[in-house]
């Protein structure tokens, strides 16, 4: 089951905000690599290491995230496999039931699931307990430079995205160097967006209610949602790109049986997945920057005028 905590408060202290945000996400992926739900496990992960990119500069939260990262990296194999089986059954139509049951074994996660699972608990214990007492120092300029950040990074690897696709139509001649895939720097973009994604998330609305769409006529949506809505859907093209180059990549030499199927699909969505980051990543740092600022005030303002009110 999955579970998503609310985002900033505005009118409490961000640090405690960060806090409680920390250790609500690091409860939730803890509770669920203990009943094995390694899917869960790494989807909330992500959250909370975007919620430790925030307290920029903070030991303990980047102690936490190193050791994050490492769990992440032990559960990525038991995580590939269940996805390439899934995926199966969608690129096996053509084939013999023989290859079919060939393919299906290779792909069973079973072996490495529960050493995985072994080895990441203990870590991730020990990082709720850090968290527990951590004591973030962090503000909102501090919070919106570190947002900025993540929206450069991932600016930077669409244009080596960008890049590595017109050279792979159109090699410099002379170049004797082997190409490295596209999956490579899709796959760097797609974290960045990921963070980004998260972080957006993270940041109160504007105004007090959220665009709902049982109201009609239908509100237009905010500068936030907007942004929350494009890098959502750059994320899901890029995830579903990544998952069939590692189900591609987990068959190994057996990829040739459904290539007919999986290479044209695959270069569809990788234009899909550039042009989609593009577009959400059309205005350059500075003016994304300072329409962030922007927001960060009305939100800062608008709790301010909560909190005078309240009794």
């Amino acid at each position: 089951m999955s579970f998503d905590a609310p985002p900033i408060d505005s009118t409490l202290s961000l640090s405690s905000e960060l806090h409680r945000l920390g250790l609500t996400h690091a409860g939730t992926t803890l509770s669920a690599l203990s009943r094995g739900d390694i899917h869960e496990t790494r989807r909330v992960l992500k959250r909370l290491r975007a919620v430790l990119c925030l307290a920029d500069g903070d030991r303990m939260a980047s102690k936490a995230d190193k050791a994050l990262r490492n769990v992440g990296r032990m559960l990525s194999t038991t995580r590939d496999l269940e996805v390439s089986r899934e995926l199966l059954p969608s690129f096996t139509g053509h084939l013999s039931t023989r290859e079919e049951q060939q393919l299906n074994a290779l792909l069973d996660p079973a072996a490495q699931r529960h050493t995985a699972i072994e080895r990441a608990l203990p870590i991730l214990h020990n990082v709720c307990l850090d968290l527990y007492e951590w004591q973030p120092e962090a503000d909102w300029g501090t919070l919106g430079k570190a947002v900025a950040r993540s929206y450069r990074l991932a600016m930077s690897r669409l244009k080596e995205c960008r890049d590595h696709a017109r050279a792979a139509r159109k090699p410099p001649k002379g170049n004797t160097q082997k190409i490295k895939p596209l999956s490579e720097p899709l796959h760097e973009m797609r974290k960045e967006l990921k963070r980004l994604s998260h972080q957006l998330c993270l940041l109160p609305a504007e105004s007090g209610e959220e665009p709902s769409p049982e109201v009609s006529p239908e509100p237009s949506p905010s500068w936030l949602e907007r942004k929350k809505a494009e890098v959502r859907r750059a994320s899901q093209l890029l995830g579903q790109e990544h998952d069939l180059h590692i189900f591609q990549e987990r068959l190994g030499s057996h990829a040739r049986l459904v290539l007919p199927i999986l290479g044209p699909r695959r270069s569809v969505l990788q234009n899909e997945a550039i042009e989609s980051a593009a577009h959400f990543l059309r205005k350059k740092p500075g003016a994304f920057y300072r329409r962030l600022e922007t927001h960060l005030a009305r939100i800062q303002e608008r709790a301010s005028r909560e909190i005078s009110c309240s009794p």
